[in-house]
């Protein structure tokens, strides 16, 4: 990027460190991206943290002569947490679209940067480099991305006087989080840093055993337990209502299937479908063009289904999206749905 951008030659010049002499990392000191430790070390085998690669961004904008965003002016949660050195850098990364965080609106500064992330910046920092030299006005936008739960055993056999852990990372709601096990009953997870630790010892009073381990994150649908993802929106509703078309469109689906019953899904254009499932009756046929608000079938309660109800959802090709964003400008939850079902 330096040479490409500068079109200068990349040199070792004067630089040193007591620890390496790779010509990449002097030639990345020589032109400023780096600086090494007030020992004169660089330490090539540590991890590189998140705050420590946005600064090293930064500094290849700087060393470059390439104009950049300000700084931005939203923090992080954890603005705390970032080093006071790497503050600047972080924000200026951010407002140039390098930096997003790890959801919730964190950026985890101390966490190691994977080798993927570095790629993703790489990308993102040359591709906001060659939007500003082309004269394009750039503007942001935020996704807080969720990730699914992962819990980690260290250990599946111990000894008497020894422990294993789970480690449970990406949780959202720890009041949800859940362990049942006979080995010790005061088990429970513990906040540790960006996940959650829950120690399972054996002592020399445990017996030789067996135990069965079972823990994840509860998720609740009307009060009780499920353990995967519902995409849309249920509505209940008398058999019969009717259903209507939220946008105009081309219907490509309008048959009856095993779980879902008598489906429509309509293609509104842009990669944008509407699904209406668990219909009484169907009043539109495939590769049909309906109107907004014209009738597609009835409420009904057919597949794999315990009442009269609407399964109502939108996705942009396979992947669903939140419907309340296109229908009411928000997301709907259980606690402002009442409102804006009657008031809209």
């Amino acid at each position: 990027m330096y040479e490409h951008y500068t079109g200068k030659i990349a040199t070792v010049g004067d630089a040193t460190f007591t620890d390496t002499s790779d010509e990449w990392v002097l030639k990345a000191k020589n032109m400023g991206f780096i600086g090494g430790y007030p020992d004169g070390s660089y330490l090539p085998e540590k991890d590189i943290t998140r705050e420590e690669l946005a600064v090293l961004f930064v500094n290849l904008f700087n060393a470059s002569g390439i104009e950049y965003l300000p700084s931005d002016d939203k923090a992080f949660v954890d603005d705390d947490k970032i080093a006071t050195w790497a503050k600047t850098s972080v924000y200026i990364a951010k407002k140039n679209g390098i930096v997003r965080g790890v959801g919730g609106n964190r950026f985890d500064p101390k966490a190691k940067a994977t080798k993927e992330q570095s790629l993703i910046m790489f990308n993102k920092a040359q591709t906001s480099v060659d939007l500003i030299n082309t004269g394009i006005v750039k503007k942001d936008f935020f996704v807080e991305t969720i990730y699914p739960p992962e819990f980690i055993l260290s250990k599946e056999k111990i000894e008497l006087g020894e422990y294993t852990s789970i480690v449970a990372k990406n949780i959202y709601t720890p009041e949800d989080l859940y362990i049942k096990q006979a080995l010790n009953p005061n088990a429970k997870f513990i906040k540790n840093g960006d996940h959650y630790l829950c120690i399972l010892p054996a002592t020399y009073y445990t017996q030789t055993s067996s135990y069965p381990l079972e823990y994840g994150q509860n998720r609740y649908v009307n009060g009780s337990p499920t353990s995967y993802n519902h995409a849309g929106y249920d509505i209940a509703a008398n058999r019969g209502t009717e259903v209507v078309s939220t946008y105009k469109g081309q219907v490509v689906l309008a048959m009856e299937l095993i779980l879902t019953g008598k489906s429509v899904v309509v293609n509104h254009g842009h990669g944008i479908f509407s699904t209406y499932f668990h219909l009484d009756q169907i009043n539109v046929s495939k590769d049909d063009v309906v109107k907004t608000g014209q009738k597609l079938g009835e409420v009904g309660s057919t597949g794999f289904s315990t009442g009269p109800h609407l399964h109502f959802s939108i996705s942009f090709y396979k992947l669903n999206l939140e419907p309340g964003y296109f229908l009411y400008n928000k997301k709907v939850t259980y606690d402002n749905y009442m409102d804006v079902f009657n008031n809209n």
